[in-house]
Parts: structure tokens; sequence; C-alpha cells
């Protein structure tokens, strides 16, 4: 239930990611037939005219270091096109990089899903990806391997749910920052050369989406309310992780209205939300969009941890972001039911300890509502929300407390 108010440096969290093991495909992408669903094009270019190089909107360059990117004549066999994108390197540089800023396009928004067509050549890589970055946050990207056999050129219908995370499809309803296309291990130096021609980015309006459960409206002096029992609810499928080794994911189970453990849920009659960190000691976070005030108000939920310390709510404005720490930790395995003031949050440019009790978040409006923890040496490392409620305080105060706890799963 909800109420909604050089490549080192630009890709430095990719590649790290990439590095670490993620899989972004679990099979490559090949072409496909959108059958005849309505379109629409955000962004189209055959590089006919020689147009589509620079650094403007809808431009393609190379943060590469000695790449070159030009428009050419195609290589090989199987474009007929007079020109298309070509992108050069050499052999030692291990990769070739090409992007193109979209400035904030929202590419699925509800009812639609999202596409990339595109042909493509391979003149000598190893393994080729298509990735996009999202706007918020700028760090997390989701990306597809491409069925690109060497020397040839295919033609590929990508569509966004290709495009994964730690094997989690990307959240809807996101602005996309870019496209970037990574090409891997060039063969030799006159082979280190990819192509691609007739570019198409679209949306495709779904034949069936997905229903939503009704909502009922929110009590007088509630700001927000999120059970998480339907994974079909666009507002759970803008949550997002906000790191490169972190994931956010719908999960079943959870607890009910009465704080009751529900350890077998039919169907998606009952779910959480699961922040999880894909690497030991690191500091992890994800969350979503909740506007309320900071005076006067109190954020609920359940929460239950598991491999993972220093845990706390980040509450962000459209400038800034505050934050809470919950002391003292909460239990390991067991849920745990956390109130916290918002009045109470203290900005990162302050001291947290000299912070605390001065009500700094007071005077602020929040936009989102985030989720951190520290991932200790453990094999897993996640948290567990539900039934996350923003109100205004009650008659005892916004004070933060702790209040009882749940055996977990």
């Amino acid at each position: 239930m909800t109420s909604r108010l050089g490549i080192p440096v630009l890709y430095a969290g990719l590649l790290c990611a990439l590095a670490g093991g993620q899989q972004p495909s679990g099979a490559p992408a090949t072409a496909t037939v959108t059958g005849g669903a309505e379109e629409k094009t955000f962004y189209r270019s055959d590089f006919e005219d020689g147009k589509g190089l620079g650094s403007h909107n809808g431009a393609w360059s190379s943060a590469t270091q000695g790449a070159k990117v030009t428009i050419d004549a195609p290589v090989g066999q199987g474009n007929d096109s007079k020109l298309a994108l070509t992108v050069r390197g050499r052999k030692s540089m291990e990769m070739l990089c090409c992007d193109m800023p979209l400035w904030g396009k929202i590419v699925e928004p509800k009812g639609w899903d999202g596409r990339l067509h595109l042909k493509f050549y391979n003149g000598g890589f190893d393994s080729v990806r298509v990735l996009y970055n999202t706007v918020v946050p700028g760090d997390v990207s989701y990306a597809v391997r491409l069925n690109a056999p060497r020397g040839q050129w295919v033609a590929l219908d990508l569509p966004f749910d290709d495009f994964l995370h730690f094997g989690r499809r990307p959240r809807r309803g996101c602005a996309l920052e870019r496209i970037i296309v990574i090409a891997e291990k060039p063969d030799s130096d006159e082979g280190a050369v990819f192509q691609m021609d007739d570019i198409r980015l679209c949306q495709v309006r779904q034949a069936n989406p997905p229903v939503e459960k009704p909502k009922p409206p929110l009590s007088p002096g509630t700001y927000y309310l999120q059970n998480f029992d339907d994974p079909e609810d666009w507002d759970i499928q803008g949550y997002y992780p906000h790191q490169t080794y972190c994931s956010v994911d719908w999960t079943p189970g959870g607890l009910d209205a009465e704080g009751k453990l529900v350890e077998k849920p039919v169907g998606n009659d009952r779910g959480c939300l699961k922040i999880e960190c894909h690497s030991r000691g690191r500091d992890f976070r994800g969350g979503g969009y909740a506007g309320f005030p900071g005076e006067g108000t109190v954020i609920e939920f359940d929460l239950l941890v598991k491999g993972a310390g220093d845990i706390g709510v980040i509450a962000r404005t459209a400038k800034t972001s505050l934050r809470q720490y919950l002391q003292p930790s909460p239990p390991t395995g067991v849920w745990t039911h956390v109130k916290v003031s918002a009045e109470d949050f203290v900005p990162y440019g302050v001291n947290f300890k000299d912070g605390m009790g001065k009500k700094l978040g007071k005077g602020e409006t929040y936009e989102r509502v985030l989720f951190t923890a520290t991932a200790d040496a453990s094999d897993e490392h996640y948290l567990l929300i539900d039934n996350l409620v923003v109100h205004k305080a009650g008659p005892s105060g916004p004070g933060p407390a702790m209040l009882g706890t749940t055996p977990g799963p």
C-alpha cells in the first residue's frame, strides 16, 4: 500500500562489478521480433548523414584513452549501409568502450517495456557487452552480453528484461544516464574495431501489463505505507540498489500486519524487501522514494539482519542526505520492530555524535528513504525490510526506540 509523494574514472564501479564475478546475463541476447506491438522511439540513428559523434545528448564518444571513434563505411559483409559508427583501438588496450548520454530519459514508464535495437559488427573481440547506467544511483549498471560472433554483422533486439544487475531486472521508471558498449580482449591491433549501425532505443507498450492489488487510502497522519506484499506494485518496482555490489529485490515471506512470521506464503500473498551485499566488508544500501516532512515524523519498519552491522536509515532531500544509526545494534536473525525520528537525522557534513539530539532534520523535506549496513565476514549479508510506515508522531513523541522481536526464518 503506497502513497508516492579515461575508463578507470568513468566506469570504475562498472568494471569492478564485472571483474568481481557478476554475470549480467545467463545467456547471450539474440535477435527477436517485437510482434507488431506499439512502439515509441526515443533515439534513432543510421549514421548515413555522417552525424552522431560528440559529447552532447544522443551523440557517441569514447572515454578509452587512444581509442578512435569515427563514422566510416561498414567493415565485412552483411550490412549494405554506406556508413556506420566505428570504434578502433589497439590490442594493448584490452577493451574498447563507446557510450551515448541520455540525460535522464525514462524509457520504462508504467505500462511500457524498454528495448534497444541495433546492428553490430565484432571485428575480433572475445566478448561484447551493452550496459546502461541509471541517473539514481549513478554507479549501478545493468548489462547484457551480446551474441556477436567475430567477423560478422548481427541484428539484435535487446529487451530491457535482459539487462541485469546480479541477476536482478532493472527497476522500472528509472531515468537512464547513458548507454555503454564494451568490447573486451581484441585479438590483434589490426582487428581492434567494432561497428554499430541502425541503433534505435524505444519503448514497447505491454500487451498484458501487471495488475496491482487495490490500495486502500492512507489513514490521516500517514505519509507513506508499504508492506511489500504485492510484487506488481509500481512503487516496489521502483526500489533500487545504491552500490555496484548491492542488489534490491522483492522476496516472499516477512511479517503479517500483527507482526507474526509468515513462513510459507501462498503465491504472492506476503512479501518483504531484500537488500543484499555481494562483497564482504562493504557498506551497502538500497531504498526507494517516499515524500514526507522531517518535523514531527516517525519512520517505522520491521527489520531482519543477517551478516551485517552498523545498521542505519538514510533520508535524502533534493540536495543532501541525512542519516541515523540504530542503537543498540539490532540482533541477528530475528525480526525487530524499529522506530526512528525523522527530526533526529544528522547531515553527512556534521559529525554524527555532535549532531545527535539537536533535531537537525526538523526543517527538512525528504523524498527518499534508504536502508544501510556494513557487510561482515559471513558468507551472506542482507537486510529484510517489511511493513514500512512513515507517519506523524503520536502524543508520546517521536523518540527513537526498538520494540520487540520475532524469530526469523
